[in-house]
């Protein structure tokens, strides 16, 4: 069984962070060091529009797939997000395979988020939505994320 490993630019932190350079900048080496996918950062992204399509073009060239980190939830205050169609947008204009988020403030999966997210996965059908711990005592569990995880796929939500 192969694995893809991949590489997320927060270990770039110290440079992003300085604002130097971009996450695009990355994009050669990471390919050349024989990792399959990049992981770009949305707060690393200065100007948002511009730099989505040069990372698009990067990745193209490179023949690379984008991951789009977001730190943010898909739950905001039991409903989702109304944020992320947004960033599946955003994703969409970078060319990423996948949105990343956290699972923020979820306790139970109710037929209007069932309709949203199959609306927005029927909307972006080449981007899946990855949910990651957050170490938060609310969404970070493994139970909250093994609850929410079980009764999506109950509704053939892809997550």
């Amino acid at each position: 069984m192969s694995r893809l490993l991949g590489v997320n630019t927060l270990v770039f932190n110290e440079e992003l962070s300085e604002g130097t350079v971009q996450q695009l900048t990355y994009i050669k080496t990471i390919k050349e060091l024989g990792f399959s996918f990049v992981e770009i950062r949305r707060e690393f992204l200065r100007n948002l529009t511009e730099e989505l399509l040069e990372t698009k073009t990067e990745a193209e060239r490179f023949q690379m797939p984008l991951y789009y980190s977001v730190p943010s939830v898909l739950f905001e205050s039991r409903e989702i997000n109304p944020a992320l169609t947004t960033y599946f947008e955003e994703a969409r204009m970078m060319g990423a395979i996948q949105v990343k988020v956290t699972l923020g403030d979820y306790h139970d999966l109710q037929e209007n988020h069932v309709e949203s997210l199959a609306h927005l996965f029927k909307q972006y059908p080449d981007i899946q939505l990855s949910i990651e711990n957050d170490q938060s005592i609310e969404g970070g569990s493994a139970k909250a994320l093994s609850d929410f995880i079980f009764v999506a796929h109950s509704h053939q939500l892809p997550i």
